[in-house]
């Protein structure tokens, strides 16, 4: 079976466009679509775009998917009393989604598997088989990569979240992360995703990121300059981001011992 692993799209209409171009040229099976759709600047055309495609598609819901999902709890659109910028956009793209749509986004799967040739059995999830937020990165200790993959028993796990592709294979524990399609930490300009089977192809998209910043400005999205718009203008370092990530990911680990002491 030949898999479109698109993950992280963010809301960028415009990268998922050009993905999904080049997707229908290269004759897959399927596509699996491993979270974080709707928190960003286009979270309604997002949607509609990949429940209208003619190809199977299978959905997983992402952190940022689970939040934007959740009840309204503003009076409007832009109207969160938060001043958390992460809220107030969350916020904005909750209003963006009719009640059906955000009751569909709530129902997603938090995981999938498939047979992949070269892969074998692969299990698909946002962040880690257990947790759609946990933070894996090519420098996550040896002892807590393993532990994010227990219970799964697939050959292979493709995941997300950090935005940043990598292929990393722990004592015969293999997991590849597609990369992010509309918010990259990759350093470098485009849209990022995977091609399975047979084995493992990663991808990176162009695409017209001044017509795309010019859209995403159009959309009224709160932070939309500093957010979105300078993320896809200049990727964030790749290495730098890694760190930052594991500093996040200790601080976390951190906290969990101490409340549990």
């Amino acid at each position: 079976m030949r898999i479109a692993a698109v993950y992280d799209i963010h809301g960028n209409i415009s990268a998922l466009e050009a993905v999904l171009r080049e997707i229908s040229a290269d004759q897959v099976d399927a596509v699996v679509i491993g979270g974080d759709v709707v928190w960003g600047p286009h979270p309604r055309a997002a949607i509609e775009c990949l429940t209208e495609l003619d190809l199977p598609v299978t959905f997983i819901r992402g952190n940022a998917d689970r939040e934007v999902s959740k009840e309204v709890v503003s009076g409007g659109p832009g109207e969160s009393p938060n001043p958390d910028v992460f809220l107030q956009i969350t916020d904005w793209c909750r209003h963006q989604l009719s009640e059906h749509q955000r009751n569909w986004v709530r129902s997603r799967s938090l995981t999938a598997t498939f047979g992949v040739e070269g892969l074998g059995q692969t299990l698909f999830c946002h962040g880690s088989p257990r947790s759609d937020e946990e933070i894996i990165t090519t420098a996550t200790p040896e002892d807590r990569f393993l532990e994010a993959l227990i219970g799964a028993h697939e050959n292979s796990v493709i995941c997300g979240h950090t935005h940043i592709q990598f292929d990393r294979t722990v004592q015969g524990r293999r997991l590849i992360n597609a990369g992010s399609v509309g918010m990259p930490y990759e350093g470098e300009q485009g849209a990022y995703w995977a091609l399975l089977g047979p084995g493992l192809q990663f991808r990176r998209t162009e695409y017209d990121i001044e017509e795309t910043a010019a859209r995403m400005r159009a959309s009224g999205c709160p932070h939309v300059e500093e957010i979105f718009i300078a993320t896809i203008v200049n990727p964030p370092d790749r290495e730098a981001t890694i760190r930052h990530f594991e500093a996040q990911a200790t601080t976390a680990l951190l906290q969990w011992t101490e409340r549990d002491e």
